[in-house]
């Protein structure tokens, strides 16, 4: 819309409302006599420009909400862990990781496996996002991608590391009392843009072979999150996963706590 029809309008609007306001207390000063004041035919500028910031102001409000709503993407479908072409292999729940004496310090949450449910939808990660009741430093979102190839050169006697890890301390590649790759696979932030295509199906055999000792089946992509801790601790509550699936916008929303503890983490049970 053009700034001076803007303009126009709202100076249209207060001297409109402005007469009016005039008009109702001149006609109640009347009270009905003959002798009373005349009727104003003049506007008050100052009063002028008073109401028209205030229409300006809430014009800005209007315009700033409907920009808001408008972002937010309303066509997004939204799915739990039991539903949706995406699946993290994961269901409710969490863990949490002991903090070591020294500060800061990261955490590695990992176990989901991204898989897709119909292997006939296409899916394209986007974004991945957090809700923290304990925010930590900072939050890096990675995948850990190990190739069909990889996983079958695996020794029967390596297979347990490179089955799905839930907790770490450290960050990929190296973690702490563990070694560099300890955990092997190629480790990226640059999620934005990768495809998933192996299914569930394929994802259960590859973990279940593994657990057995026998390295074999598909490729595994898992998602894992880094977290930087400070002394007071981290818990991330929420997980959402962003991505189209055949090209629609989507979210898959896992409610697993990850907590890390530290000096305002008040539950015993996990710390």
């Amino acid at each position: 819309m053009p700034t001076r029809f803007v303009s126009a309008a709202v100076d249209f609007v207060a001297t409109r409302t402005l007469r009016r306001l005039q008009e109702r207390s001149w006609s109640e000063g009347v009270g009905g006599s003959s002798a009373g004041p005349s009727r104003p035919r003049t506007i008050n500028w100052r009063a002028r420009s008073i109401v028209r910031l205030v229409l300006l102001g809430a014009l800005f409000m209007v315009v700033t909400t409907a920009c808001l709503n408008g972002g937010a993407d309303n066509s997004r479908a939204e799915y739990d862990h039991t539903s949706g072409p995406l699946s993290a292999s994961s269901g409710l729940g969490g863990n949490s990781i002991q903090a070591p004496r020294v500060s800061p310090w990261f955490a590695t949450f990992g176990g989901f496996v991204l898989c897709s449910r119909d292997e006939s939808t296409e899916i394209v990660l986007k974004d991945v996002r957090t809700k923290s009741t304990l925010n930590p430093i900072s939050t890096t979102p990675m995948l850990r991608f190990l190739s069909e190839g990889r996983i079958r050169r695996a020794s029967p006697s390596d297979a347990e590391r490179y089955l799905p890890f839930y907790t770490a301390t450290g960050s990929p590649p190296t973690f702490r009392g563990r070694g560099r790759d300890w955990f092997p696979g190629d480790y990226s932030a640059d999620i934005s843009g990768t495809a998933i295509v192996e299914t569930c199906e394929s994802t259960g055999s590859t973990v279940t072979e593994l657990s057995q000792g026998r390295p074999g089946g598909g490729a595994l992509q898992e998602l894992v999150l880094v977290l930087k801790v400070a002394e007071r601790g981290a818990r991330v509550r929420d997980l959402y996963i962003d991505y189209l699936a055949d090209g629609s916008p989507a979210t898959l929303h896992l409610t697993w706590a990850m907590v890390a503890c530290g000096q305002q983490i008040q539950n015993r049970q996990l710390c």
